[in-house]
């Protein structure tokens, strides 16, 4: 193995520090609980990357899946008093594995799909806003576009139908993008940045072509990526950005909903929460329906629990995705929820999915307040 390190002095430093821990963090990693081993936690991740750095191992089957099995939710980062930033770490290793040529096919069906598709689910582009063709405005006089993202756009429709009423009902003017590609989150989460890259480039030189200023959006993964990893990556980078939520929260009155006489909880998403501290607007928004009770999960803000599909391990490793997930909806039910609510579509497809949701409504956000709105 080549002695020429792949990492800065910092990063190699950190890894230091996180592979040879006293590991508190795996007490709270969602895939160490889920799956009750070692090998899928932050720290042996680390130890991985660390070894092979230092030229002491290869990158065998078991430390591939140990390093693309991280959900990159950053939750153990909630409890590392060094603050290492794991979910960082493992996203320059995995862009480090795939940019080496080290065989990474069974981790790439979102790369690939992403730039086959435009999109990680591998449908057909050109179908992408069949879904919502009869609620576009005819008018696209506005530099505000709405980004509906993939899983609004092919999973969770209701959604991306739930943001356009909304936007439309409180009187903000928009246009939709016609040919809008993936924003880039699961190709930059799972490694693959050269699609990303392009994805990137794509999307703003459309905007900019358009004259779009802000840009708003149902999903959190869009969200956080537009608005943090964007500017990272592109030049000249000036638009608004703003997450569904808030653009709601600041036009609808409190006086606007109908009563929701019924006991609520909400999940924290980790690229909304833990990635982009907005902790505080979605239940601002919640606590204006009337009568609804807001009650907390055992892990909530900073230290919320992951729903178990980020990071490429919903597509990767299914049944520990849906492990994680139980242990959430677990939680919900515990606190008597009746309803489970969520800002990232992704979070709600997961889910609906698992097999323990019983009587619980999973609902989006946007969802819950378009179902309520009085016009």
């Amino acid at each position: 193995m080549s002695e020429k390190k792949r990492f800065s002095r910092e990063v190699r430093l950190r890894l230091e520090m996180c592979s040879g821990c006293v590991k508190m963090c795996r007490d709270n990693c969602p895939t160490t609980i889920a799956s009750s081993s070692e090998s899928f936690s932050p720290y042996m991740r680390s130890l991985n990357v660390n070894l092979n750095e230092k030229g002491i191992r290869v990158y065998d089957e078991g430390a591939l899946d140990t390093i693309f099995s991280c959900l990159t939710c950053n939750l153990c980062n909630t409890f590392c008093l060094p603050k290492v930033d794991e979910e960082d770490l493992m996203k320059l290793a995995r862009a480090s594995i795939v940019e080496s040529g080290i065989d990474v096919s069974k981790y790439s069906k979102i790369g690939e799909s992403i730039a086959a598709y435009h999109n990680p689910l591998q449908e057909a582009h050109q179908n992408r806003i069949d879904s919502v063709k009869d609620l576009i405005p005819e008018s696209e006089d506005s530099d505000i576009l709405l980004f509906l993202g993939c899983m609004g756009s092919y999973r969770e429709i209701e959604i991306a139908r739930a943001a356009i009423e909304l936007l439309s009902k409180l009187k903000i003017k928009f246009t939709i993008m016609q040919d809008e590609w993936c924003c880039g989150s699961p190709a930059i989460q799972t490694g693959f940045l050269k699609q990303a890259k392009e994805a990137m480039q794509h999307n703003v030189t459309e905007w900019k072509e358009r004259g779009v200023k802000q840009i708003i959006m149902p999903c959190s993964a869009c969200y956080r990526t537009i608005k943090i990893s964007y500017p990272k990556h592109i030049a000249d980078f000036d638009f608004e950005v703003k997450h569904a939520i808030e653009a709601v929260i600041s036009t609808i009155g409190d006086s606007h909903l109908q009563k929701l006489a019924s006991k609520v909880t909400y999940h924290d998403p980790c690229h909304l929460g833990r990635a982009a501290n907005v902790y505080d607007e979605p239940r601002e928004l919640l606590r204006k329906i009337p009568g609804l009770e807001l009650v907390e999960m055992q892990h909530s803000r900073e230290a919320s629990f992951c729903c178990g599909s980020g990071g490429g391990v919903r597509a990767n490793f299914k049944e520990l995705a849906q492990s994680v997930g139980a242990f959430r909806i677990d939680e919900a039910h515990e606190i008597d929820a009746e309803y489970l609510i969520s800002a990232c579509p992704l979070c709600k497809y997961h889910f609906k999915e698992l097999a323990n949701i019983d009587n619980l409504k999973i609902l989006d956000i946007l969802e819950l307040i378009n179902q309520l709105l009085i016009i």
